[in-house]
């Protein structure tokens, strides 16, 4: 178990992006963690964030593996910075324990938006996430959000993306719909895939 008040004072000297949804608008947006207070987080947003102060959020973000959420208030807004209550608990998933399904049978992987020549071909598959190997750079910045589909044996799953990771060809993308309010709840066809894929 993490101490909340550490993780998050740490991660704003890291001044790490900071995943917020609105639990009463659907509105997703992600910020930076600035500050680490006893009672408050300070949070720097992007313009046009459609925020609201007393909004309910889910919060979450990454740091060494882990993948931290924690639920909060947005206290008050002034133009693009926000501050929010300091949660007293933040649940953490490991993200190297969730099992990964090398792709051994045909897998189609659309990344939309991308250049169609890049070609994307799917690496390995778990309930949070993906590998893909591309042939030219996708032109995706690190943590963008992006519309993928998955191809399988007259199954179509769409699901968001976000790019976590990117070495070379290989890229690392997190599905954020797969973690809700701290807890592990992928959509039912992606894990029904990540079976499937296990099997062989």
């Amino acid at each position: 178990m993490f101490d909340a008040r550490a993780l998050l004072s740490t991660a704003a000297v890291a001044q790490l992006p900071l995943h917020l949804i609105s639990l009463r608008r659907e509105v997703r947006v992600v910020g930076q963690l600035a500050e680490a207070g006893d009672d408050a987080l300070t949070v720097a947003l992007p313009s046009g964030h459609g925020l609201e102060a007393m909004d309910q959020i889910s919060a979450s973000f990454s740091q060494g593996g882990y993948t931290h959420s924690f639920l909060a208030h947005v206290v008050d807004i002034d133009g693009d910075c926000a501050w929010i209550t300091a949660p007293s608990r933040v649940v953490s998933a490991d993200q190297r324990l969730v099992p990964r399904a090398k792709v051994t049978v045909p897998v189609e992987v659309e990344l939309l938006g991308i250049h169609p020549e890049c070609r994307p071909a799917l690496v390995d598959l778990t309930v949070i996430g993906m590998q893909v190997t591309v042939s030219r750079p996708a032109g995706l910045a690190l943590y963008e959000r992006i519309p993928v589909v998955l191809d399988f044996e007259a199954h179509r799953i769409e699901l968001v993306a976000e790019l976590r990771r990117e070495k070379g060809s290989a890229l690392g993308f997190f599905f954020p719909e797969a973690v809700k309010r701290g807890r592990l709840q992928p959509p039912p066809a992606l894990a029904a895939l990540v079976e499937r894929l296990k099997k062989g």
